[in-house]
């Protein structure tokens, strides 16, 4: 009874040692993400220190758990009730122990990522994916070492169920696999401008997170939109902030046909310039576009650094146009309407 739990197996696993170096590993990790990681965002340092503060009382538990295992002979009796429960004792101390080194592994991959990108944010979906990875690593290990369970043989007997599950989640492997793909191609980042084009409907946003299953982007008008990853992989998708130069934007006038071209030219020119959010370099660029038979078509052009703010900074720059307008008196064309008059027999018959 209770032979599948090896004692002497889990207790070569669950070496002082180890704990120790875990122990001496934990307040360097901490110093450097202290040192290193002053600069990073709120949110990440909430995230990094609910992760240390989990990891440390899960190792001291689970340290403690192993002195007990380690003094057995104090704390239990030899017998045969002793005997069980230093199996148990040892059974939760090894998956707590295998918890433990998982946590500290993710702390370790927070604190690479979080270095690498101080500024943009990290897709949780990298995370996640080592944390799965790493947890099948550990605990088929401890399965193999521990209880003698040999994998291969559930895989090659488990084949036809595998393609089953296969064609039953099609859609959520396509998904997963899509945003696999992201990361390692990174096309996009969080903190990225993009516009999707779907099939039937386009989005426009910031993208905000990348998971397993979907990419999410905050509109203009805050809304989170999740649109499945496969569906992102299967678009249309335009990067604004991966351009090398910043994002160009433009307005158009319609003046009257005798309206002083240059006059009018330096009026918008002025006007882009010294809006609070319009980038010197490229500079802004008024061009006549179209002459009709009753009006001109002068187009300014200017440039922003920051897509998310495109209306309010084109609001600005509509208002200083159209007061820069005013004062160099100038006025807009008004549109013209032709009418025609028949004769008054033929419109009375």
């Amino acid at each position: 009874m209770n032979n599948w739990i090896e004692l002497e197996r889990i207790e070569k696993i669950l070496d002082p040692n180890h704990f120790i170096f875990l122990w001496i590993v934990l307040p360097f990790i901490y110093l450097f993400y202290r040192s290193a990681l002053r600069k990073i965002s709120e949110k990440r340092h909430n995230n990094l220190k609910r992760r240390f503060k989990v990891s440390f009382f899960l190792l001291l538990i689970n340290t403690m758990l192993g002195l007990f295992l380690w003094q057995k002979t104090l704390f239990f009796q030899e017998s045969a009730m002793g005997d069980l429960v230093a199996r148990y004792v040892g059974l939760i101390c090894l998956f707590g122990s295998a918890v433990t080194l998982i946590r500290f592994a993710q702390i370790f991959v927070y604190l690479y990522l979080f270095f690498r990108n101080m500024a943009q944010g990290v897709p949780r979906l990298i995370a996640n994916i080592f944390t799965i990875v790493f947890s099948l690593l550990v605990f088929g290990l401890i399965g193999s070492y521990v209880f003698s369970i040999h994998f291969s043989t559930l895989l090659t007997t488990s084949a036809i169920f595998s393609v089953v599950l296969g064609f039953a989640l099609q859609d959520t492997l396509g998904n997963l696999f899509s945003g696999i793909t992201f990361q390692l191609d990174q096309p996009f980042k969080i903190g990225d401008w993009v516009e999707i084009h779907g099939d039937s409907q386009k989005w426009l946003g910031q993208i905000h997170e990348i998971t397993w299953r979907a990419t999410s982007i905050m509109t203009y008008s805050n809304e989170l939109v999740m649109i499945p990853n496969k569906t992102v992989s299967q678009s249309k998708v335009i990067l604004f902030s991966h351009a090398p130069r910043a994002v160009r934007l433009s307005h158009i006038f319609h003046f009257p046909l005798d309206t002083d071209v240059e006059k009018a030219k330096q009026a918008l020119y002025h006007a882009a310039l010294e809006t609070i959010g319009v980038v010197d370099d490229p500079p802004p660029r008024p061009l006549l576009t179209e002459a009709g038979e009753s009006f001109l078509v002068i187009k300014v052009f200017y440039s922003i650094d920051d897509l998310g703010l495109r209306y309010r900074i084109g609001d600005q720059v509509l208002v200083r146009a159209l007061a820069a307008i005013k004062e160099q008196g100038l006025v807009l064309a008004v549109p013209s309407l032709n009418v025609s008059v028949g004769d008054s027999k033929a419109l009375s018959n």
